[in-house]
């Protein structure tokens, strides 16, 4: 009951803005993440930081206002296939408050004109330089590099995304098998 509860409180969160992202679907994200230690583990309410990730994922672009549909978001992506994910590594961001342990993801031409095509809608994205990655973790200032790590891994092909609404509501739609991937 307990259990949910909590997907309930966390389901039904609105959020400021609207995202795009590509399902990674990892069997082993627990056995990943349970190598951060708890006493690293940052967590902030108020920001909406919650410590270990737990629904990997790749955002394409986060900061879409209010107002935009799936259909918006579907027709900026209808010329898409499936695309090659590859993680080039674990690596951090750092921030005043934190650090974000995650997996680089190598930027490729679909991803960034994916990227380019949903900031044609409405948005207030704060980060212009699209950096694809995968978040692992939220740590506390200072404990980030002790993750970083040499690591390759072939994700293949993926075609499921989600599109969450600042609502808190999530679609989840597929790319076209047939797309020429953005050529």
């Amino acid at each position: 009951m307990i259990k949910k509860w909590i997907q309930f409180l966390t389901e039904s969160r609105t959020h400021e803005f609207g995202c795009v992202m590509i399902e990674i679907p990892m069997k082993d994200w627990t056995k990943i993440t349970s190598v951060i230690d708890k006493d690293d583990v940052y967590v902030d309410m108020t920001e909406s930081i919650q410590g270990i990730e737990t629904y990997p994922h790749l955002t394409i672009l986060y900061g879409l206002k209010k107002g935009t549909s799936l259909k918006d978001v579907k027709d900026k992506l209808s010329i898409y296939g499936p695309i090659e994910i590859q993680i080039d590594g674990i690596d951090i961001f750092e921030s005043e408050k934190y650090e974000v342990v995650k997996f680089n993801v190598k930027k490729t031409k679909e991803l960034e004109k994916m990227f380019k095509s949903l900031s044609e809608l409405p948005n207030e994205n704060i980060f212009p330089n699209y950096v694809p990655h995968i978040t692992i973790s939220y740590v506390k200032k200072g404990s980030g590099k002790k993750y970083t790590k040499k690591v390759k891994r072939n994700l293949g092909k993926l075609s499921t995304l989600v599109f969450s609404q600042p609502s808190g509501k999530k679609y989840k739609f597929r790319l076209s098998e047939k797309s020429s991937g953005g050529e």
